[in-house]
């Protein structure tokens, strides 16, 4: 129903549900913004949820159907896997702008893993 449920792990209930875009396929956390970025593939955007409010504060325009993310080890930087587009969004998450597109992929991306250092991304790709 196009929500993200927020549960509380102790009492194992849901303590709130937030409306986002279209399709919501993947959520990533960075702890140092105390955000969550839900990626809405049918959207072809993500939705910066703060945690503190538990509110959509922001919405930013990535590729053709977005479905993987993940933030890098600073908290302010994340990659996102636009399956249709072939694409690879960078986005800098201090101010939800998308700052660089990688294109020179051979087919869909669906998810992404960052090594701890952040200098790898690992990405899975649909043939």
């Amino acid at each position: 129903n196009n929500t993200v449920l927020i549960i509380d792990r102790t009492t194992n209930t849901v303590i709130a549900e937030i409306a986002v875009g279209i399709a919501p396929t993947d959520i990533a956390i960075s702890s140092v913004l105390n955000r969550a970025y839900v990626t809405n593939s049918l959207s072809n955007n993500i939705s910066v949820i703060d945690l503190a409010s538990n509110t959509v504060i922001a919405t930013i325009a990535v590729g053709v159907r977005p479905t993987g993310i993940a933030i890098f080890p600073s908290g302010t930087r994340a990659y996102v896997a636009n399956s249709i587009a072939n694409t690879i969004s960078d986005v800098n998450l201090d101010n939800n702008t998308v700052t660089g597109t990688i294109t020179s992929l051979s087919s869909q991306p669906l998810e992404i893993a960052i090594n701890s250092e952040g200098t790898l991304a690992y990405v899975t790709l649909f043939l």
